[in-house]
């Protein structure tokens, strides 16, 4: 093996199926500790949503009702703009007029 091309020819050939099956092992370790360690569900889930979920709708559905009725106040799809993105946006703003002139 004088050849230096040879030498690296048999490296990687030696190399690369040890990379190979690092990995493969790499991946049924993974596997088998997520298989392990997984939080086992109950064999039958209620189709009826609990009193909490019930709850929270009903909270939620409220909620959004009194601040559809409240004048004035921004709703999910009007949120107000934070100081930092309104300064941004002037800027911007400023930048687009100073270039048109």
């Amino acid at each position: 093996m004088e050849n230096p091309t040879i030498a690296a020819l048999f490296i990687t050939g030696i190399g690369m199926p040890m990379l190979f099956a690092a990995l493969a092992l790499l991946i049924v370790t993974m596997l088998l500790l997520t298989a392990l360690t997984a939080e086992r569900r109950p064999a039958q889930a209620s189709p009826r949503p609990t009193s909490t979920a019930r709850a929270a709708a009903i909270a939620v559905a409220l909620a959004r009702a009194e601040a559809e009725m409240t004048p004035g106040a921004p709703t999910a799809d009007e949120e107000p703009e934070s100081p930092w993105r309104q300064y941004h946006r002037q800027r911007i703003l400023g930048l687009r007029t100073r270039k048109s002139r």
